[in-house]
């Protein structure tokens, strides 16, 4: 079980942030380096890890908090939803807490295998924050080029089912009425539209209890330009927006410190220009002051003649880093 826990913070590329949680447990619990040792290799971390669980010193259950907070965050699809009513909001947690299993350490700790052997949901307390967390695997097809055929009179595509892991989240903010659904991106070589059937799948599951039509989408949209403009923490790589006629799209190889607004030729912060989508990096940093850089892609989007607020974050970042840029990106409305 610890082999399948640190092989999933080896595989979101989290090896530096499992060395400062543990650079953190190491000071709060004392520990000297004989104890603990909180850096190095994947590989020297692992031993240390295992030697400190069998001495006493770490527990299953420290491990695990730190792969939730890696895999829990970032490298998601994450839907935005307000909600002002308090009542109907205290209600959606009655619900949630009545109509879903809550976290037990002993099953939860069975979900971080590379291919999970069965989909598990379960409704998590974090005050103010109340979670529902779906632990399981997606499925897609791929095309197996090298048993593929094309010749003048026939064309034989093959293609081969694949299974990726992923976690999937609900969070309900009763403090703030947000509401967010994340979707993780399944395995590299899926479809680019993967996230849409893992999205309706995941909202299916607590349909009964947030029928997701009875929401309103956070309109980021509105904020874009606002975004655009306001060029402190953030910068542009690649724009595209819309007029009355024609769309325009502009790139900029960036070198160290550019900015596409810088460009002589930039104009698509003018008011005459509409966009649905916004691609744009921002910088952000966290309690002890180490700076992410972070990509998103925001996106109005409409799916099943609904309209949806979706923000695309590229790397697994800490939670608060999120919870930052999106006040920050809800802040520009």
């Amino acid at each position: 079980m610890l082999k399948d826990m640190l092989e999933r913070i080896r595989d979101a590329h989290a090896v530096n942030r499992l060395s400062k949680s543990l650079l953190k447990l190491k000071e709060e619990r004392a520990l000297g380096h004989r104890n603990l040792k909180a850096t190095g290799s994947y590989e020297e971390l692992c031993d240390s890890i295992s030697e400190a669980i069998d001495n006493g010193h770490l527990s299953l259950d420290d491990i695990a908090k730190i792969v939730n907070e890696v895999e829990e965050n970032g490298r998601q699809h994450i839907f935005l939803f307000s909600e002002e009513n308090t009542k109907y909001l205290s209600d959606i947690v009655e619900q949630l807490s009545g109509n879903f299993p809550h976290a037990q350490t002993s099953d939860v700790r069975k979900n971080y295998a590379k291919l999970p052997a069965e989909d598990r949901v379960w409704y998590e307390d974090r005050s103010p924050t109340h979670i529902l967390k779906f632990t399981g695997t997606t499925s897609y097809w791929t095309i197996n080029a090298e048993q593929s055929q094309e010749s003048e009179e026939r064309i034989v595509i093959v293609k081969d089912k694949r299974q990726s892991r992923v976690i999937h989240l609900l969070k309900v903010h009763s403090d703030s009425g947000l509401i967010e659904v994340r979707i993780q991106a399944a395995g590299a070589d899926a479809p680019s539209t993967q996230w849409k059937t893992d999205f309706f799948m995941f909202a299916n599951l607590f349909s009964s209890v947030l029928p997701l039509e009875q929401l309103s989408a956070v309109p980021i949209w509105k904020g874009f330009r606002s975004q655009i403009k306001e060029t402190e923490g953030t910068y542009l790589v690649t724009d595209e927006a819309f007029e009355a006629q024609t769309t325009q799209r502009i790139s900029l190889r960036r070198e160290h410190g550019k900015d596409l607004r810088e460009h002589k030729d930039y104009d698509l912060d003018d008011i005459r220009f509409a966009r649905d989508t916004l691609n744009i990096y921002w910088f952000v940093h966290d309690q002890e002051d180490d700076e992410y850089r972070i990509h998103t892609i925001q996106q109005r989007v409409n799916l099943n003649k609904s309209e949806y607020a979706k923000v695309w974050i590229s790397r697994h970042v800490p939670n608060e880093c999120i919870d930052i840029l999106l006040d920050r990106i809800i802040g520009r409305i």
